[in-house]
């Protein structure tokens, strides 16, 4: 049963993106905070993290520069993953509503990278911990200058795992694009979603 669901949603042909990537690093801590997010920690399991305590980045990454979904002004980055909905409820591991994330190139380069190199993380309350990775896809996909590319929730996590098996949590899809203005340098995108638990 969860198979076929996964197939389902795979079949749509969407995949998905990074959340709000910018060609200068960001600081990191609550300084970068957005206070207008709606992911606020008013759903029905209060383990669950809101997303605005969460710093950018929230877990430690090896980038120097990153940019996330719930602190980014998508309007003044030239890279950004676009988030919708930035929230779901969750049933037979799989979101009820598909999200997508939709990565903007709004530089004036081309990014050329791996649309499979997602890592995925999630927090139920007791810090961010890695989910399951069965497998490391490989493969190029290229953006150009003022274009978009789409996936799903979905996508990102199997690209990485056979199974999604998704739990009510916040969950960060992170990929690594390069950087528009400096050619030996990357961004790692973060996106955070919360996906509550079915009633």
């Amino acid at each position: 049963m969860h198979r076929r669901r996964v197939l389902a949603h795979v079949g749509t042909g969407t995949v998905l993106g990074t959340v709000g990537c910018l060609s200068a690093p960001l600081p990191t801590g609550d300084s970068g905070q957005r206070s207008d997010s709606p992911e606020s920690g008013d759903g029905t399991d209060p383990q669950i993290p809101d997303t605005r305590t969460q710093p950018c980045p929230p877990y430690e990454t090896d980038r120097e520069s990153v940019v996330c979904s719930h602190t980014v002004d998508p309007d003044s980055a030239a890279v950004s993953l676009e988030l919708h909905p930035k929230r779901s409820t969750v049933a037979d591991g799989v979101p009820e509503t598909e999200i997508s994330l939709t990565l903007r190139n709004d530089s004036a380069s081309e990014l050329t990278f791996n649309p499979y190199s997602w890592h995925i993380r999630t927090n139920t309350g007791a810090g961010w911990h890695d989910i399951q990775q069965d497998r490391a896809g490989n493969g190029t996909i290229t953006v150009p200058a003022g274009e978009t590319q789409t996936w799903s929730l979905v996508d990102a996590v199997t690209a990485v795992r056979d199974d999604p098996e998704l739990e009510p949590g916040l969950y960060a899809a992170e990929l690594t694009v390069p950087a528009p203005t400096q050619e030996d340098d990357s961004i790692a995108c973060i996106a955070l979603v919360r996906l509550d638990a079915a009633t």
